[in-house]
């Protein structure tokens, strides 16, 4: 009997590499399903989809995860060129997250986005649910 294909236990990176992986299809597919040379381009579409990118972490001042004074800007810069990058055919609106007023303010703005992308940059931001599950 052959081994079977399908592993039996999944480790945790390995889930969450898979998981990435098919995050990053969903929101790119045109480089993780590139049309073979000569494909017709209008099977691509031709409007950017228009994702609100929302960072939510503690004022740097205050005690938390990864540390107090954390420089979260220079990080979100970071992640916001990575992910313009990888996935060219999108637009990302960035957007801060700091407290629950922000988060709400965030939620009733008028500008129409197709999707939201939430990251926990630090912690403590358990108020910031409010933007993850809406």
């Amino acid at each position: 009997m052959s081994p079977s294909p399908v592993p039996t236990v999944l480790s945790r990176r390995a889930f969450l590499a898979s998981a990435a992986a098919a995050a990053a299809c969903s929101f790119c597919p045109a480089r993780c399903f590139a049309l073979p040379p000569g494909a017709p381009s209008e099977l691509l579409p031709q409007v950017k989809p228009r994702l609100r990118l929302v960072y939510c972490h503690p004022n740097p001042s205050l005690q938390g995860w990864p540390y107090q004074g954390f420089d979260y800007e220079a990080r979100k810069k970071q992640l916001t060129a990575s992910l313009e990058r990888a996935c060219p055919n999108v637009e990302f609106l960035p957007a801060t997250v700091e407290n629950m007023e922000q988060a709400r303010q965030l939620l009733g703005a008028s500008e129409t986005v197709d999707g939201y992308i939430v990251y926990f940059l630090g912690i403590p931001s358990a108020y910031l649910c409010r933007v993850s599950f809406s």
